[in-house]
């Protein structure tokens, strides 16, 4: 449908090819906030609705994948609609003698056409949009843009992780030689992350911590400790905030390990570990200045 209406009083939810033919939806849509993460527009409202909404077609809780369409305001100010509504058993409403259309007013939005977006799907990292509000934001990558039968774009997207918000990773400063393998690692880390295990999420830092600072160590194959140590040789500086992070997560890595928690009387690794471990990537990425 190229229009869909939220009335502000009701809070129903109507769809149509025009405003002067919309119907009420039987089983309301899902429906959030929708706006690109490096769009300058800002959580944009009108008249306290956001300016682009995503309505959900499909969402697969296992792999976090989730299809829908964008709708954007088409004006400032809540618009006419003649609608029929099947829950409207009064007739004073109606638009004409004998039809059972209803005069309303709606805050009006158009299907949109999202032009160019299609164009940065070649990107080496594909596009992020932010779906919610405020503290209740959400990350999502879009998997693809097909034309629906009705020729209205419909996005795939895929979750990030629930970890707070992911640096974008920057190609051009990323040595050549490892861009495809970190790229790869932090695609299936964000992926999975959000059905992994804690200790699984440690593993998977530490293995990306191990790539980024054998790299930057001449280190290639050593492990996360080793290649932190080359790394401070190699540029002569002592202990920093980024070999503090990888040996934090080496640690991590370590407590893991069931024969150390036996051993050393250690409690198993949480979802708070897990979410440190992640943070202290982040943040080496971003001291490195991979990602900002």
């Amino acid at each position: 449908m190229s229009y869909l209406g939220i009335n502000r009083e009701s809070g129903a939810i109507y769809v149509g090819e025009s405003t002067t033919f919309g119907y009420r939806c039987p089983t309301a849509p899902y429906l959030t906030p929708f706006r690109l993460a490096n769009s300058a527009e800002g959580e944009a409202l009108v008249l306290n609705y956001p300016r682009r909404i995503f309505r959900e077609v499909y969402f697969d809780p296992v792999t976090r994948v989730r299809r829908g369409d964008v709708f954007a305001s088409d004006g400032s100010q809540s618009a006419r609609w003649y609608v029929q509504d099947p829950y409207r058993k009064d007739l004073g409403n109606a638009s004409t003698v004998g039809e059972s259309r209803y005069e309303t007013e709606m805050i009006s939005y158009q299907n949109d056409p999202l032009i160019g977006l299609a164009k940065e799907l070649g990107n080496a990292r594909a596009p992020r949009v932010l779906l919610g509000s405020g503290e209740h934001t959400t990350y999502w990558r879009i998997l693809g843009i097909e034309a629906a039968a009705n020729g209205k774009p419909v996005l795939t997207l895929k979750a990030e992780q629930y970890y707070g918000e992911v640096p974008d990773l920057q190609p051009e400063r990323v040595p050549p030689a490892i861009l495809p393998h970190l790229e790869k690692l932090l695609d299936d880390l964000g992926a999975s992350v959000h059905r992994l295990s804690p200790v699984a999420i440690v593993d998977r830092c530490r293995d990306t911590l191990a790539l980024i600072f054998g790299e930057a160590g001449n280190k290639p194959s050593a492990d996360l400790a080793v290649a932190i140590n080359a790394w401070l040789v190699a540029v002569d500086e002592k202990e920093n905030i980024r070999s503090n992070c990888g040996r934090i997560v080496a640690r991590l890595h370590s407590r893991g390990k069931p024969n150390e928690q036996r051993s050393r009387n250690l409690r198993p690794l949480t979802e708070s570990d897990a979410k440190l471990a992640l943070r202290c990537l982040w943040t080496v990425l971003e001291e490195f200045e991979w990602a900002k």
